[in-house]
């Protein structure tokens, strides 16, 4: 199983030379990627530009990532790690450099479906359906950021449960304002203080 996953990611990988230059950042470096489910953990150190299976498991990893299975595909396909790491999603524990270029770099992999089609089906239909996926690609994409801004807006609209940027800029004026007072009372009150 361990190796299939590596060689799966290996493969991944090989899909995009230029981005994979990024791992000699890590070169030599261990990752323990843990998955919680299947309670096993998998030692990974970058040689050559490739993720090789470490089979001792007394080396002292690098970093050690532990995700859920579920929220792996996420955390591979660039979902913001912060919020899935606020939410205890994703535990990183060691060098998070590692970690970053690890992420960054299966994150950033750009497959060329077209050629990789070509080798199967020919040429030709291998780019209609590349303009095809970019079209539905684009349509999707637009789709997805409708939903976000009317999500917002209901939010803030309707619901009146979410503040817009204008009411978030003038809270923040109203803060420093606030401060500005309280620092003149404090300076008049140790005046006062002193001539006591």
């Amino acid at each position: 199983m361990k190796h299939v996953i590596v060689a799966s990611l290996n493969r991944y990988l090989d899909c995009d030379p230029e981005r994979v230059g990024q791992l000699n950042q890590i070169e030599d470096k261990v990752i323990a990627l843990t998955i919680k489910e299947l309670e096993t953990t998998l030692y990974l150190q970058v040689v050559d530009l490739h993720l090789e299976s470490i089979t001792d498991t007394d080396v002292s990893p690098d970093v050690e990532l532990i995700v859920s299975l579920q929220v792996l595909p996420d955390f591979l396909l660039g979902v913001d790690r912060n919020q899935l790491i606020k939410n205890g999603d994703i535990e990183i524990i060691g060098d998070t450099h590692v970690a970053s270029v690890f992420n960054n770099t299966l994150c950033e992999i750009e497959i060329d479906w077209e050629e990789l089609l070509a080798a199967r089906v020919g040429d030709t239909l291998a780019y209609q359906i590349g303009i095809s996926a970019k079209k539905v690609s684009g349509l999707y994409r637009r789709f997805q950021e409708n939903i976000r801004l009317d999500m917002r807006d209901y939010l803030q609209d309707s619901l009146q449960v979410a503040a817009t940027q204008f009411e978030v800029d003038e809270f923040i004026q109203d803060v420093d304002k606030l401060r500005a007072q309280v620092d003149r009372l404090e300076a008049r009150l140790n005046r006062l203080d002193m001539r006591s």
